[in-house]
């Protein structure tokens, strides 16, 4: 009986172990710890939805795609994805960066990453991430020059807004 009573705690830690793996693997893919084991390809959500986004409070561009990048100061996960990005923003990419922070808090923030190409956008009660359907921070939105959204994503890295960005812009040969 003593063997019976121990083979079954053994069975029932490794069937807890097996269980930990497996949760870890799941908060890896919604994005919860990547930051720390670090994927490099992002969640992508609506690459099929086509509703615009309110373009008015960004100033007009050339370029054929937008991309939004949704920041907050108080954000630990913001800061690697824009200090990976100074020197690997397209320059066919009109990129903004919206963050949810006063005007000189904003500037504050993100003058600290030296991505002087990109526009900032100061959302203090972040009215314009709502109404991009943005809920937490960092997202990356692609968009068309008139504001319908190609693409967005959750990202833990500057790679991952790459992939997003490489994904849906590319140019078909």
């Amino acid at each position: 009986m003593p063997d019976l009573l121990a083979a079954s705690v053994i069975a029932v830690w490794i069937i807890v172990l097996i269980e930990g793996v497996f949760l870890l693997g799941t908060l890896r893919y919604l994005g919860r710890i990547s930051a720390r084991l670090g994927p490099e390809v992002p969640l992508f959500q609506g690459t099929t939805v086509v509703e615009r986004l309110p373009v008015s409070a960004l100033s007009p561009t050339a370029a054929q795609y937008r991309l939004l990048l949704f920041v907050a100061p108080g954000c630990g996960v913001c800061e690697p994805v824009l200090s990976g990005l100074k020197g690997r923003l397209r320059s066919d990419i009109a990129t903004t960066i919206i963050a949810r922070a006063s005007e000189t808090e904003a500037h504050a923030y993100v003058g600290r990453f030296g991505l002087a190409r990109s526009e900032l956008l100061a959302d203090p009660q972040g009215e314009y991430a709502t109404s991009a359907g943005v809920h937490e921070t960092p997202v990356a939105v692609v968009t068309s020059r008139d504001g319908r959204r190609i693409a967005s994503a959750i990202v833990n890295s500057s790679s991952q807004v790459e992939t997003l960005v490489d994904a849906y812009t590319a140019v078909p040969a």
